[in-house]
C-alpha cells in the first residue's frame, strides 16, 4: 500500500469508495463473460458517484438489451471492488 493511501484511510475511513464501476455479463454463444466499465486495470478514471454509475448502467442497458445483462454498480475501495447495497433489487437484468 502507498503511503498516500494509508493517510487517506487514516483521513477518511477505509470504506470511503475511490469510485465507481458498471458492472454487467455479456452474452457470447450462450455464455456469459463478466466485464465492467471504465477499465481502472488500464488506469480509466473511475466514475466519481454511485448516482452517476447508475445513471451510466441505465444507458447502457437501454443500447444493449439481451446483449448485455445483469448490470450493476460496484464501489472500489483501495483494490478491492464489491457491490453497492441493495445491488440485488436494483440489478437491470436487461433480458
Amino acid at each position: 500500500m502507498k503511503m498516500e493511501r494509508a493517510i487517506e484511510i487514516m483521513d477518511h475511513g477505509i470504506d470511503r469508495p475511490d469510485g465507481f464501476v458498471v458492472r454487467f455479463d455479456r452474452v457470447i454463444r450462450g455464455f456469459n463473460e463478466t466485464d465492467y466499465f471504465p477499465d481502472v486495470q488500464r488506469e480509466e478514471t473511475p466514475i466519481q458517484t454511485e448516482a452517476a454509475a447508475w445513471e451510466l448502467a441505465r444507458k447502457f442497458a437501454n443500447k444493449t438489451f439481451n446483449k448485455c445483462i445483469n448490470i450493476y454498480v460496484m464501489r472500489i475501495v483501495g483494490y478491492e471492488y464489491a457491490p453497492v447495497p441493495d445491488y440485488e433489487t436494483r440489478m437491470i437484468k436487461n433480458k
